[in-house]
């Protein structure tokens, strides 16, 4: 697909309502219908590099390396998890030039939460689908960390989640920092150091991590499925 006219997608920073960049590894683009959700695995985009600059003016390691790396982790776990309702529909993948097309209702949850609306309003059974689309993930043997408002979306009643690239195999959660640590921010930094280990992160702790208090939904609901999938 031709992306030449699509424009960059935000979310909505809940600190200070102001829009932001959704990811540090990704640009995500919009089909000019609004139709088509673009994940565009391109290192060198203003996106990700000048758009930043004004908080992370300095990102030695976001590389091409890296953001290649993340583009082959989201197509296996994508591959992992296309037979679940709640996987986005795909309508094309670019491997040249690393892009992801998907089926787009035109926002992700972000903007809903923090937008002033009433995901119960939106979706009333939303938080159902969300512990479904959680137990499926850790019944299948995995587990994935990018949870936040923005990884999913609402479509005809249905809700779906993307960013597979922080997937990992139950049994094997290990990854080495020096792939990934183009993608931690200044925020984020003492929760990764938290969970590494002669230089090896141990993605199920920021797993439970966030399930327990670092991701935020209405209701506190990521806590209750924490003690429902792993406490019960």
């Amino acid at each position: 697909m031709n992306i030449e006219n699509w424009k960059p997608f935000y979310k909505i920073n809940p600190d200070d309502n102001q829009l932001i960049e959704t990811n540090l590894i990704y640009t995500p683009l919009i089909s000019p219908d609004g139709k088509i959700f673009c994940m565009n695995f391109d290192h060198t985009s203003k996106y990700q590099n000048e758009e930043l600059a004004h908080w992370l003016p300095h990102r030695p390691y976001y590389t091409k390396e890296m953001v290649k790396f993340f583009f082959d982790r989201e197509l296996k776990y994508l591959t992992v998890f296309s037979r679940y309702a709640w996987a986005p529909r795909i309508l094309d993948i670019d491997y040249s030039n690393q892009r992801i097309f998907f089926e787009w209702p035109g926002e992700t949850c972000n903007q809903i939460v923090y937008g002033g609306r009433n995901l119960d309003d939106m979706c009333p059974t939303w938080k159902d689908q969300m512990f479904k689309i959680l137990k499926d993930i850790v019944d299948a043997g995995y587990y994935k960390t990018s949870l936040y408002p923005h990884c999913y979306f609402i479509d005809n009643g249905i809700l779906h989640t993307f960013d597979f690239y922080g997937c990992v195999e139950a049994n094997n959660p290990y990854v080495a920092i020096e792939d990934i640590k183009g993608m931690i921010g200044e925020t984020s930094g003492p929760r990764f150091d938290a969970a590494v280990t002669d230089g090896i992160l141990n993605v199920e702790i920021l797993f439970k991590e966030a399930l327990q208090s670092w991701v935020k939904w209405p209701d506190n609901v990521l806590s209750e499925f924490y003690q429902r999938l792993f406490n019960e």
